[in-house]
């Protein structure tokens, strides 16, 4: 019996995600920061952050142009 292991296919894409600040010397704590992160394989790299949602949004759209999948796991 041969057994064929899956691979899953893996496919571009950003992931829009935010958090709050706890510390920072750059923001207040509180604030809430917006990232947009590029996964594709093996590679995942932040590529965009900013304090502002609509912001990210515009960033993304420019990923999405290029035909990348958007994960938007604030309107989750």
């Amino acid at each position: 019996m041969s057994v064929v292991p899956f691979t899953p296919k893996t496919v571009p894409r950003v992931i829009l995600d935010c958090g709050t600040v706890i510390k920072s010397p750059d923001f207040p704590p509180g604030s809430t920061m917006f990232w947009i992160e590029y996964q594709d394989g093996d590679i995942a790299e932040t590529v965009w952050t900013g304090v502002s949602y609509e912001a990210a949004r515009e960033a993304a759209k420019e990923w999405q142009a290029d035909g990348v999948r958007l994960i938007d796991r604030r309107a989750q």
